[in-house]
C-alpha cells in the first residue's frame, strides 16, 4: 500500500474535513510514505469544491490483487473494518464488487494521518470512470460513478509501406490499430489482404482522445488519403445527426460500392483463386474456386455486399458455410 499527504482547499462545513493532522511525538505508522502534493478539490473536474481554508489530508492507496477481494484492498488501504463494510454495502448499489478487475486502483482519503476512517474512498474503474464512495455525517455513506472530462484533439499520421502496411503505422509513431479504419474506410478500393505493395503511401488525420493531457486512445478518422501503385484515393468522413458517419471523395462521391474488396479487413491469403491447384489433403489437381484466407479466431467476417442468407449450414469439406444471395445474378458463400 502507498501513502502520500496532499494539502486540499475544502469548505469546513463538515466535521469530517474539519480536523487538521496530528503533528508531534508520535512516529508515523510502518505504510506512511508521505509525499507533499497539492490539488484543488476532490469534486469531480466540471464541479469546483467552495475554497475556504487550508486543511491536511493524506492518502493512502492500495490496489485489488489477483486472487483477492475488495474488502481485502480496502483493509489494505488503512480502513477500519466496520467502515470497510459500510463502503462495500454502498458501492453494491452501482456495481458488483465481484467484477472488479485486479489491478483496480483504491484511493483513501483521511482527514487524521492516525485515522482508520476515510472521508472518500475512490476506485478508478477506468481512464473515464472513478467510483467514488463518501462519508456524509448524520447520513452515511453514500456512492456515486462519475466521468473523467475527455478533451478531443486532431492528430495527423503519415507513412510509407516499407515492409507491411502495420509496421509503417508502426514507424509513424501510430496506433497500428488506426490501421484497421483505413482499409474499412478504402474496403471498396483496396484489398488490403492482397493488393498492398512497398512503396505504397498513405496519410490521415484522426480524432485523438486525452485526459489530463495524457492519449487514452483514438476516435475516428476524420480524413485519409491511400496510393497504391500510383492510384491515389482520397476519403472525406461527413456525420449526419443521429447516423454513423460515411467517407466520400473530394467531389462529394460516396466511396461505397456494391461490392467490398475482401470480407476480412486486415489478414492474408492462404489460397488463392486457382483453375487448376495441388489439393493438399485428396493429392490431386482439382480447381480452387475461392479464395482462402487466414486470420485469428474470432476476427470479424463481412458479407462483401448486402443480400439475403439463403443458406446457413454444415457442407461437406467447406465446413460452416453461410451464403448470400446478392441479386438475381451474384451469391457468395463463406
Amino acid at each position: 500500500m502507498k501513502n502520500r499527504k496532499i494539502w486540499i482547499f475544502a469548505s469546513l462545513g463538515a466535521a469530517a474535513l474539519a480536523a487538521l493532522l496530528i503533528h508531534g511525538s508520535k512516529s508515523p505508522p510502518s505504510w506512511a510514505k508521505i509525499k507533499q502534493l497539492t490539488t484543488q478539490s476532490l469534486a469531480p473536474k466540471n464541479q469546483q469544491a467552495p475554497v475556504t481554508t487550508l486543511a491536511p489530508v493524506t492518502i493512502r492507496e492500495s490496489e485489488i490483487r489477483a486472487g483477492s477481494t475488495l474488502y481485502e484492498a480496502l483493509r489494505a488501504a488503512g480502513i477500519g473494518k466496520p467502515d470497510t463494510i459500510e463502503v462495500i454495502d454502498t458501492l453494491k448499489k452501482l456495481i458488483d464488487p465481484r467484477r472488479l478487475s485486479a489491478g483496480t486502483v483504491i484511493e483513501a482519503y483521511f482527514n487524521q494521518e492516525t485515522s482508520d476512517r476515510p472521508h472518500t474512498v475512490d476506485l478508478q474503474l477506468d481512464s473515464l470512470r472513478t467510483l467514488r464512495a463518501s462519508f456524509v455525517p448524520d447520513a452515511g455513506w453514500i456512492s456515486e460513478i462519475f466521468d473523467t472530462e475527455v478533451t478531443t484533439e486532431m492528430a495527423s499520421f503519415s507513412g510509407i509501406v516499407e515492409s507491411s502496411l502495420w509496421n509503417s503505422a508502426t514507424l509513424a509513431g501510430m496506433d497500428p490499430n488506426i490501421i484497421y479504419q483505413l482499409a474499412e474506410i478504402f474496403a471498396w478500393q483496396v484489398d488490403f489482404n492482397r493488393e498492398v505493395q512497398l512503396g505504397d503511401r498513405w496519410r490521415l488525420t484522426v480524432e485523438k482522445r486525452l485526459v489530463d493531457g495524457e492519449v487514452i486512445g483514438y476516435g475516428n478518422v476524420t480524413a485519409a488519403e491511400y496510393e497504391n501503385v500510383g492510384t491515389l484515393y482520397s476519403a472525406v468522413r461527413f456525420d449526419r445527426d443521429g447516423s454513423n458517419g460515411r467517407f466520400f471523395r473530394p467531389d462529394g462521391e460516396s466511396l461505397r460500392r456494391m461490392f467490398l474488396k475482401s470480407p476480412l479487413k486486415y489478414g492474408r491469403i492462404t489460397s488463392g483463386f486457382q483453375a487448376n491447384r495441388f489439393h493438399p489433403i485428396l493429392g490431386v489437381n482439382r480447381p480452387h474456386l475461392g479464395i482462402d484466407y487466414g486470420a485469428p479466431t474470432g476476427t470479424p467476417v463481412m458479407s462483401v455486399g448486402d443480400g439475403t442468407v439463403v443458406l446457413a449450414a454444415v457442407r461437406g469439406g467447406s465446413g460452416k458455410m453461410v451464403s448470400i444471395r446478392h441479386n438475381g445474378v451474384y451469391q457468395t458463400h463463406y
